[in-house]
């Protein structure tokens, strides 16, 4: 028999029946002052959290031997332990005394078996419940959950092999922080995954101000951390909509897959009242990966206004399948400055990135050092670019450019392979700007063709990696006899490079 555990409402009865698993439960005088006032003490659990209670000024009266917001933590966790269901109870009536058949105790909140391969299925209706079921069960259903401010959804220390699905509608109160994460993803082997039209909505409507992480009213930096995810865990099937800042911000993790998810930031696109005409959403990066190893993700949508991916350190990282719209674009970097400062063996691959400002960007920041290297865009569609269409810059500096590229993140082994697609008339090409000697072995290859036009670009312009800047436009083959104007009129604005000469 599969076993079961429901978290409904926490208890609504009093708990002056309640039976306490005396092993498990700290004996002092907080849980007294809590049994003694059982039925006041049902209302308060079943919202106390640790996040949202942290001194006793906020502590309920009768709790006057609670000097610390871990005994009330202890305490509403050990009137909650679940008690026998009436049918294990009576399995075991022989061994007790006639007592049995008096009236039983209040139905518990948690009711239990267990299979023969010892897993616990859990439903959580109330934010309350999450924490019992993270530490006792390994399927865990999260339905219709509304976080209260000051308090994730901590799912850090799930069990190994852990099933979590989110169904219903995820919501979250307004928390006043930049240093608070709504989510917490963590595990060996796990998976985070949704029922059919389950939403996360993030209320970014709450925060946003055109400024994102850089000012303002103050943001969650990362709407979900994912750290120390190993062993093949997956993030997958999830839709996500109106983070307030960065989405996912991933450390730490190894053999890890995030696919088919669909992240929706558009009702951040338009100006409110606070952003000053400008894009209510900012900062609002898909994915942020750094420190991280064969780590996949793929086959998933992104409506943004920031990077689509970014990828700050780590090795072995693939990227593919993706749909990104409205952001800078896929991204290596910013490097330099970190605590890891090297990316190595990156593939971006079989991607469309459309209503973008950038199509591949690879930045580091200035006067910093670090190792980017093996890195690959191929088949990449590319759809009204408005800045460049492949940007590959040494000059960041708090964020922005300044113009003067330093030299200390060597740079090397790029290869862009089919990179094809189209840009808004003031956008460029490429650009490049490279620190003396930091940059070598870039690589454009590959042809694209306008299949109305029969168009067969065979050069562009060759980098002069050396002296960090770029030579002067060479004279581009044709065939077909159709002229550079022709060529203009017929397609419109235009994009790429083809293949380029390293010096």
């Amino acid at each position: 028999m599969r076993s079961i555990i429901i978290l409904s409402s926490f208890v609504t009865a009093a708990l002056a029946g309640v039976q306490l698993d005396r092993r498990g439960c700290s004996q002092n005088k907080c849980l007294k002052d809590f049994i003694a006032s059982s039925a006041n003490a049902a209302t308060f659990c079943a919202t106390f959290t640790t996040a949202a209670v942290t001194a006793t000024t906020a502590l309920p009266a009768y709790a006057t031997h609670c000097s610390k917001a871990s005994r009330v933590s202890s305490a509403c966790s050990c009137l909650f332990t679940a008690a026998p269901s009436p049918s294990s109870s009576s399995t075991s009536s022989s061994s007790t005394t006639s007592s049995s058949t008096k009236s039983s105790p209040a139905s518990p909140a948690i009711s239990s078996s267990s299979s023969s391969s010892g897993s616990t299925t859990c439903t959580c209706t109330a934010y309350s419940q999450i924490a019992p079921a993270v530490a006792s069960c390994t399927a865990i259903t999260l339905q219709d959950i509304a976080a209260p401010t000051n308090s994730s959804i901590d799912l850090s220390k799930l069990k190994a092999n852990t099933v979590v699905t989110f169904a219903g509608k995820t919501t979250f109160a307004f928390t006043n922080s930049s240093k608070f994460n709504p989510m917490i993803f963590g595990g060996a082997g796990v998976t985070i995954t949704s029922a059919p039209g389950a939403i996360i909505d993030g209320n970014g409507q709450a925060y946003w101000d055109g400024q994102g992480s850089n000012g303002g009213v103050p943001k969650p930096d990362h709407f979900i951390v994912v750290s120390k995810m190993t062993a093949g865990s997956k993030i997958q099937n999830l839709h996500i909509q109106n983070w307030p800042t960065h989405l996912f911000s991933i450390s730490g993790c190894s053999d890890t897959t995030m696919q088919n998810l669909f992240l929706d930031n558009t009702a951040g696109d338009a100006p409110n009242a606070r952003s000053g005409g400008l894009a209510a959403a900012h900062n609002s990066d898909g994915f942020d990966l750094g420190s991280s190893s064969n780590f996949v993700i793929t086959d998933s949508i992104v409506y943004n206004q920031d990077d689509c991916v970014a990828v700050t350190s780590g090795n072995n990282v693939t990227v593919s399948n993706m749909y990104c719209s409205g952001g800078h674009g896929l991204s290596i970097g910013s490097v330099g400055g970190k605590s890891n400062n090297n990316v190595t063996n990156i593939l971006f691959t079989n991607s469309q990135i459309l209503n973008s400002t950038n199509g591949a960007r690879i930045k580091s920041n200035f006067n910093t050092t670090g190792f980017i290297s093996n890195i690959t865009y191929s088949n990449i569609l590319v759809s009204d670019i408005s800045t460049y269409g492949i940007d590959v810059q040494q000059d960041y500096l708090n964020g922005g450019p300044t113009g003067s590229p330093s030299n200390g993140v060597i740079i090397s082994n790029l290869l862009f392979k089919n990179l094809t697609g189209t840009a808004t008339a003031s956008a460029r090409d490429y650009y490049v700007l490279c620190g003396s000697g930091s940059c070598s072995n870039f690589v454009f290859t590959d042809h694209y063709e306008y299949p109305s036009e029969a168009i067969y670009l065979t050069e562009s312009q060759p980098l002069n990696l050396t002296t960090g800047s770029v030579a002067p436009e060479q004279p581009k083959k044709r065939r077909g006899g159709v002229t550079e104007a022709n060529r203009r009129a017929l397609r419109g604005p235009f994009l790429f490079i083809i293949c380029a000469r390293d010096p």
